[in-house]
């Protein structure tokens, strides 16, 4: 999972790293702390059972079909 290749921040195109939370939730946080630091999180029973999905739909953007 932590090989997968992840797409750049939707909001500045910085690089994006994943970090896991409390209960093993999956977060996507940009690294562009200064100007941006989103994080990015799918509270929902599919990702949080499988984090391979999270992934799946960080990577989906606006306009794509899954």
């Amino acid at each position: 999972m932590r090989n997968d290749k992840l797409k750049p921040c939707p909001f500045c195109g910085g690089k994006v790293k994943q970090a896991e939370g409390i209960g093993g939730l999956l977060f996507f946080t940009c690294t562009n702390y200064k100007n941006c630091g989103a994080m990015i999180s799918f509270d929902n029973a599919i990702c949080n059972r499988f984090p391979k999905a999270a992934v799946i739909k960080y990577n989906k953007r606006a306009g794509e079909q899954e």
